[in-house]
């Protein structure tokens, strides 16, 4: 937030000090009025930044300065001539800061409110309501006053519209820059770490252990329990360096012919002969020709995995699981569908974010390298799910494989 309003000053200076000092020398007109508004916005900006110094209800100081820029812009543009004026070029330009700068929505909003501010000093100055306002003799033509505003009108609606479509490309860019520097930085903690960890733990392990064996029947129940404690938990800190290093090795990929129906039925075949099912149904459901697309065939398999697991610890009082395999001509689209605990928006935007698992005891990292794994086979995971109504997990990959 600090950093949205700091650049929404200094844009605002840059462009009055470039604009209006400009105009000033340009128009035939009185200068002190565009002096007093180079100093009333100077002045403006010195108030904006006391107030950012107090951190204190920000979100309504963006809000201010916003409408305040729409209000300075409407004064410009009625002083300059008012239909004629070549300011109301800075109507697109607020909407710009505020869609880009600060959010979508506060770009559509202040989209709207130059628009009707626009129509207002438009009205003030066809109707000569200001005596110093000097309106050419040719717009009074109503119909080509309509026109020109229409125009006006219309080209501030477009600007809003892609400043909005740019403003969330921008956000998903970060997103996207920002989450391949958290698969970096996994990857290089995992290669410094996962050794110099993963040695002691196995060694902790196995003293435990061999102290187990030894002392079992000269200690209590309840310090062999922590013994076995101690174990458990080593192991679950090996698997857990085991996962970190799957960061580091997502860039060795090994592409072969795969058959999406003989890896999903071998990964059905696993699931019944293991206690993972509880009191879950798995279904299954094929429309496919050939179904074979070319990836690495274990990373795929561990991806498939990954998404199975979640879904039966959201059914852990049982449910049904589907999964549906279908094709197009450049794609395989395998669904994962269950009848469990279902995610809000904010789990789902979570759920490839390594360490920040939506689950109680959860790492975050097995959905974070199935996606990390998808991306790399240029392929896309598109989740829809609801609170208490079951989620469903849709994996699409490229039949050929795609260059990078």
């Amino acid at each position: 937030m600090l950093k949205k309003i700091t650049w929404l000053i200094v844009i605002r200076l840059f462009l009055v000090t470039l604009f209006l000092s400009i105009g000033a020398l340009v128009f035939k007109i009185d200068r002190l009025f565009f002096y007093f508004l180079i100093a009333g916005v100077y002045l403006l900006s010195i108030i904006y930044l006391i107030w950012l110094l107090n951190k204190k209800v920000l979100k309504l100081l963006l809000i201010i300065q916003l409408l305040i820029d729409c209000i300075l812009v409407s004064i410009i543009v009625l002083y300059t001539g008012s239909i004629d004026s070549v300011f109301t070029i800075l109507y697109m330009v607020v909407i710009l800061n505020a869609s880009v700068i600060v959010s979508p929505l506060i770009g559509m909003i202040t989209m709207a409110i130059a628009c009707l501010l626009y129509v207002g000093q438009l009205s003030v100055g066809f109707y000569n309501l200001v005596p110093f306002i000097d309106v050419r003799p040719w717009t009074q033509n109503t119909y080509m006053v309509l026109y020109i505003a229409h125009v006006h009108v219309i080209t501030f609606l477009l600007v809003g519209i892609l400043s909005t479509a740019l403003s969330k490309k921008i956000h998903q860019m970060e997103e996207k820059i920002k989450e391949k520097e958290r698969f970096s930085l996994m990857g290089e903690l995992a290669a410094q770490i996962a050794h110099e960890i993963r040695n002691p733990l196995t060694t902790i392990s196995g003293s435990i252990e061999l102290l187990e064996e030894e002392l079992k029947t000269t200690i209590d129940a309840k310090n062999l329990n922590v013994m076995k404690a101690i174990v458990a938990e080593s192991e679950r800190m090996s698997n857990i360096f085991e996962q970190f290093l799957d960061f580091s090795k997502l860039d060795r990929l090994t592409f072969t012919s795969v058959s999406v129906q003989e890896l999903l039925d071998e990964i059905v075949i696993l699931l019944n002969n293991t206690q993972s099912l509880r009191n879950v149904t798995v279904q299954t459901s094929y429309d496919i020709t050939e179904g074979v697309f070319e990836a690495d065939r274990n990373r795929i398999k561990q991806v498939f995995w990954n998404i199975i697991r979640n879904a039966l610890e959201a059914m852990l009082q049982g449910g049904c699981l589907s999964i549906r395999a279908y094709e197009d001509r450049e794609r395989v689209y395998i669904e994962f569908r269950d009848s469990g605990a279902g995610m809000t928006k904010r789990e789902i935007k979570r759920l490839f974010v390594p360490l920040q698992s939506t689950k109680r005891g959860g790492t975050g990292i097995g959905l974070a390298i199935a996606h990390k794994i998808i991306e790399k086979h240029h392929g896309d995971i598109i989740i829809h799910s609801n609170k208490n109504k079951g989620s469903t997990f849709l994996v699409s990959i490229p039949k050929v494989r795609m260059s990078e």
